[in-house]
């Protein structure tokens, strides 16, 4: 089988096929199928058949068929087509989804058979899926589930609110035609039959005939009756019935004695249903219970209880409790400490229990008394010195010879850690004020007179004036001047006659020998060998 690729006229004069037979057809539209049979020559393959050049006439190839398409899942041949197996070129068949399917967005519906023997476009292009039925719309007083979502095949079930109950079908299935099956489902609101009267108490008015799910109505008790329960008022519940009733009844509570404590809030008493009573307890007791009371339909809700405070074993230290040693220790309880000998008590030397069952401070301790360093003076530490000094220690002082010890030679350490009295000191050794005379001190008059000090002493006219007694004072080591101290004494007046008549014998004698003449008497130079003398 061959095709023309153009269609095409010819007649004997214009046009001739070389060697090529067309049945006697002068026009043969484009890909018309024709035999034409070989009038020269045996062709050996297909290839070899040709048509003149100078005819828009070409070889198209032996014509083929095509095989019936695979289709994707859910999809198949529409029509008669699906009974064949074999289509021929150019032949055309349309593809539809199973039902309760869809074809997708975009898919080709239309496969043509082309010459390659091949399906154009290609039939895995089409594919289908479920339709969807789309929400089913609002569900008054309930709403649906949706488990396997809304396509096609899929199963809703609708469900009540709470105080509603179902009438109908609950479930729903998504249908091949994308619609949901049933809705005649609905929720109806349940209802409860007006509540009852009850001992002592009633429906507050106006009563309904009927009541709805959540509902409400209040009880009133009738005279002096107490209403008793958690709550006044009962509902209309899921299930048609109301919640639980209160009761009424006469409650009456007096007033309780509680040892050890004091009534802190509420009056005197009888007390009605749920008045509260609070107390606190005395002091030196503490509530073991809560403090409040309530009054309840068959007594008081619990009772009080105070016990007494007790201080906790305040623990051992190394001071000594000498009173109320071992306990038990009650509000106010005392105990009183005190240290050993040499050592001293750190803290409180008494504990007082208190109204919240703590001691008033921690246990004291006892530290050892040590005296501080005496510091140092001129004095010696002859024994003890470098310390620690504890209580009862004792310091020895000395001073060197010809110094005097000031103070007392031994210090001794307290208990308190003082000592007995302040180091001693060492006295300088010097000599007294020598005292005054009319001689005068020119040097060393202005001390100290320590041992080896000099005073030199003068008088102002020692002619007239003449020092009686040593000129210099030595302090000696043991603290005393080596003499008294000098004077002036006055010159007498034949002392100082006689000063005068000497002065003149020793003034003539010089005059004479000075002019070469000798003495004669006690007021003549007479010349010697004849010389002239004269008289003075």
């Amino acid at each position: 089988m061959y095709a023309c690729s153009h269609s095409i006229h010819w007649d004997s004069t214009t046009f001739s096929l070389l060697g090529l037979e067309s049945e006697g057809k002068r026009h043969v539209r484009k890909r018309k199928v024709m035999n034409i049979t070989c009038l020269f020559f045996r062709p050996r393959r297909a290839q070899d058949r040709q048509c003149v050049m100078t005819v828009d006439l070409q070889f198209v190839g032996e014509l083929g068929q095509c095989t019936k398409p695979a289709t994707s899942e859910n999809a198949v041949i529409h029509g008669s087509d699906i009974l064949k197996d074999t289509f021929d070129i150019d032949s055309a068949v349309r593809l539809v989804c199973h039902h309760g399917y869809e074809p997708t967005s975009g898919s080709p519906r239309r496969l043509v058979c082309g010459n390659n023997n091949t399906w154009s476009p290609g039939p895995e292009r089409f594919t289908c899926q479920k339709k969807s039925c789309g929400h089913p719309g609002e569900l008054a007083n309930g709403h649906y589930e949706f488990p396997n979502g809304v396509e096609f095949g899929a199963v809703i079930t609708a469900v009540c609110n709470t105080g509603h109950f179902a009438i109908g079908e609950k479930q729903r299935s998504c249908l091949g035609d994308g619609q949901w099956d049933g809705g005649n489902f609905v929720c109806e609101v349940v209802k409860c039959e007006p509540p009852k009267p009850i001992p002592n108490g009633q429906p507050r008015p106006p009563v309904n005939e009927m009541y709805e799910y959540g509902q409400a109505v209040q009880y009133v008790c009738n005279g002096d009756n107490t209403m008793l329960g958690a709550s006044d008022t009962v509902h209309c519940l899921e299930n048609g019935s109301w919640s639980d009733v209160p009761r009424c009844a006469k409650v009456v509570c007096i007033r309780p004695d509680i040892p050890n404590a004091r009534l802190v809030e509420g009056g005197s008493g009888p007390y009605g249903y749920k008045y509260t009573l609070r107390y606190e307890c005395n002091v030196g007791y503490k509530m073991t219970s809560d403090g409040e009371m309530t009054c309840l339909e068959h007594g008081w809700s619990s009772t009080p209880n105070c016990e007494a405070v007790e201080c906790p074993n305040p623990g051992t230290t190394n001071a000594i409790i000498t009173d109320r040693a071992g306990g038990p220790y009650g509000y106010s309880a005392i105990l009183t400490y005190k240290c050993q000998d040499g050592h001293r008590l750190v803290g409180s030397t008494q504990l007082k229990c208190g109204s919240d069952g703590q001691w008033s401070s921690k246990p004291p301790t006892c530290q050892v008394v040590e005296c501080p360093n005496p510091g140092t003076t001129n004095a010696i530490i002859t024994d003890g010195a470098g310390g620690p000094y504890g209580v009862s220690a004792i310091l020895t002082y000395r001073c060197q010879a010809g110094h005097p010890l000031v103070g007392s030679p031994q210090l001794t350490c307290g208990s308190d850690g003082q000592w007995s009295s302040k180091p001693p000191t060492c006295q300088a050794v010097g000599c007294p004020q020598p005292g005054t005379t009319n001689a005068t001190i020119y040097e060393g008059a202005d001390g100290p007179y320590v041992p080896g000090a000099v005073l030199e002493y003068k008088c102002h006219n020692e002619f007239w004036h003449p020092l009686v007694g040593s000129p210099q004072l030595k302090c000696g080591s043991d603290g005393q001047w080596s003499s008294k101290p000098p004077t002036c004494q006055d010159v007498s007046i034949w002392k100082i006659i006689g000063i005068a008549v000497l002065a003149v014998l020793v003034l003539v004698v010089v005059c004479c020998i000075g002019i070469g003449q000798r003495l004669e008497g006690y007021s003549h130079c007479v010349p010697q060998k004849g010389e002239y003398g004269s008289s003075i």
